[in-house]
């Protein structure tokens, strides 16, 4: 949530900094892999807000998200990483499916808070 507190050139360098420290996040703990996954979440979301494109930064925040496992657990932040990548590819149609998925099961407040541009 801090993150618009600092311009998006000193976030990046914050979250990849963290990411590099934390490669293997299967590795983690479940709380701990629960924090890096939100941590990605929300620097995909600040990113898209500040009018970013796919860069190394949004590409490692994507990659871990990838790299979670299949478990229930993980199952918002992979739908995430799959709006994201939909997103940084301007693949809109997509995009909104997986909007339209969440709001269809209950989280309409979460996607009103997403700024699909």
């Amino acid at each position: 949530m801090a993150m618009q507190l600092f311009k998006i050139e000193e976030v990046n360098i914050i979250v990849f900094s963290i990411f590099s420290k934390y490669k293997n996040i299967n590795g983690l703990s479940s709380s701990l892999q629960k924090i890096i996954a939100a941590i990605a979440v929300n620097f995909l979301e600040y990113s898209h807000c500040c009018g970013m494109k796919q860069s190394k930064y949004t590409k490692r925040a994507l990659d871990i998200l990838d790299s979670l496992t299949e478990e229930p657990n993980n199952c918002f932040a992979k739908l995430m990483k799959s709006y994201y990548q939909n997103v940084f590819d301007s693949n809109a149609k997509e995009a909104k499916k997986i909007l339209d998925f969440l709001s269809k099961n209950g989280m309409s407040e979460i996607v009103s808070k997403i700024k699909y541009k």
